[in-house]
């Protein structure tokens, strides 16, 4: 289990939503890793994995009153992580 940061984040405004999309390609995604995003009002996610083999990454947990997201990974994965939020950012 460790802390990850994403090696990039893009946030877009889509109406009453914000959509952040977290792209880890240098940081690998291994079971139990968290991202420690910042988001306390996410109302779904997903993951995209992006490399061969296993394709099994997805969230666990999600922590609203921190931000906090659990990872359950087969293998060490990079992936983007799309987040969808309410309110302003």
């Amino acid at each position: 289990m460790a802390a990850k940061t994403p090696d990039s984040i893009t946030r877009e405004s889509c109406g009453d939503l914000i959509k952040f999309t977290a792209v880890f390609t240098t940081n690998d995604i291994d079971d139990n890793d968290t991202w420690a995003s910042g988001i306390r009002s996410a109302i779904d996610w997903d993951v995209h994995t992006s490399i061969d083999g296993p394709q099994d990454c997805t969230i666990d947990d999600y922590d609203n009153e921190t931000g906090i997201f659990t990872f359950a990974s087969a293998s060490s994965q990079t992936a983007r992580v799309c987040v969808w939020a309410k309110g302003s950012y």
